[in-house]
C-alpha cells in the first residue's frame, strides 16, 4: 500500500482537537483512579469476595488445609505490598502498610494452629493500614502510575480480607479440638474420605501421611502418588514441592 491509497479526504486532527481528545481521555483515567481507590468501592468487592462460612463438619486435617489457604492469601497479600513499594515513591504509609503485611506472613509461616488467633490479631493491624492507604492514595504526575498502584491497593485490599476471614473464622472453630487431637489426627489422612473435600493443590497437604485406603478427589489421586514418599509399612507422606515458607527468599527480587 503506498501513500496515495490512503483517503486524503480525511480531515487531519487539528491541534486543538488533539489537545481536546487528550484532556478528555485523562478526565477518564481520573475517573478511574478515584473510583479504584475509594474505600467504600475497596469495601464493598471486599464483602462481595468474602469466603463462606464452611458449613461441613470440621475435621483436624481440614483445619490444617484451611490453615494452608490462609497461608497461601497472606503470601500473594505480601507480593502486592512488596509491589506497591517498589513502583510508589517513598512513603511511611506504605512502608507501615508493608511491615503489618510481613508480620502477619511470619506468623502464618509457623503453620501452627495454636498461633492462628496471634495471626488474626496481625492481619486485623494489616487490613487497618491498608485501608488507610487506600483512603489517602499516594499522588503523582504520572496518571497511569496511580492508576496501577491504586489497582495493586484494591487487590492488597481483597486478598487481606480474605485471609483475614478465612482466619477468624478457623479461630472461631478450633475451640472444638482437644490437644489431643491436634497432636494425634491433624495431619493424618490414613482412611479418610477425602472425595467431598475441596482441598486444591496437592501441596495444601505436604507433610500429611495417607495409607491405601485414604479416598481421594479424583484431581489429587494421581498427584498424591506422584508427590508423596514411602515412610512405613503402606504408610505415605507427601513431600513438599516448593522450598519451605520463608519470606526472603519467596520475596528475591531477580
Amino acid at each position: 500500500m503506498t501513500a496515495s491509497d490512503h483517503d486524503d479526504s480525511a480531515a487531519q486532527m487539528t491541534d486543538e482537537e488533539l489537545d481536546r481528545l487528550l484532556d478528555s481521555a485523562n478526565a477518564t483515567l481520573a475517573r478511574r483512579v478515584e473510583k479504584s481507590t475509594d474505600v467504600n468501592v475497596l469495601l464493598t468487592n471486599l464483602l462481595d469476595m468474602r469466603p463462606e462460612r464452611p458449613t461441613p463438619e470440621l475435621t483436624p486435617f481440614m483445619a490444617h488445609v484451611r490453615l494452608r489457604q490462609t497461608i497461601a492469601d497472606v503470601y500473594r497479600a505480601t507480593v502486592l505490598a512488596n509491589s506497591l513499594v517498589q513502583v510508589t515513591p517513598a512513603s511511611e504509609r506504605l512502608d507501615g502498610v508493608l511491615q503489618a503485611v510481613d508480620a502477619a506472613f511470619n506468623k502464618a509461616c509457623a503453620d501452627n494452629l495454636h498461633e492462628v488467633e496471634a495471626l488474626v490479631q496481625l492481619l486485623n493491624v494489616a487490613m487497618a493500614r491498608a485501608l488507610k492507604a487506600a483512603m489517602a492514595p499516594t499522588t503523582t504526575d504520572d496518571l497511569l502510575l496511580e492508576a496501577y498502584m491504586s489497582t495493586l491497593t484494591g487487590s492488597l485490599v481483597s486478598t487481606l480480607g480474605r485471609s483475614l476471614a478465612r482466619a477468624s473464622d478457623l479461630a472461631m472453630d478450633l475451640p472444638r479440638f482437644s490437644e489431643d487431637t491436634y497432636k494425634s489426627a491433624a495431619r493424618d489422612l490414613c482412611g479418610a474420605d477425602l472425595s467431598g473435600h475441596d482441598l486444591g493443590s496437592i501441596q495444601m497437604l505436604h507433610d500429611f501421611t495417607w495409607d491405601s485406603r485414604t479416598i481421594w478427589p479424583a484431581a489429587l489421586e494421581s498427584e498424591a502418588k506422584k508427590h508423596s514418599d514411602l515412610v512405613g509399612e503402606g504408610l505415605y507422606r507427601i513431600r513438599r514441592k516448593t522450598p519451605p515458607c520463608h519470606r526472603n527468599s519467596a520475596m528475591a527480587t531477580p
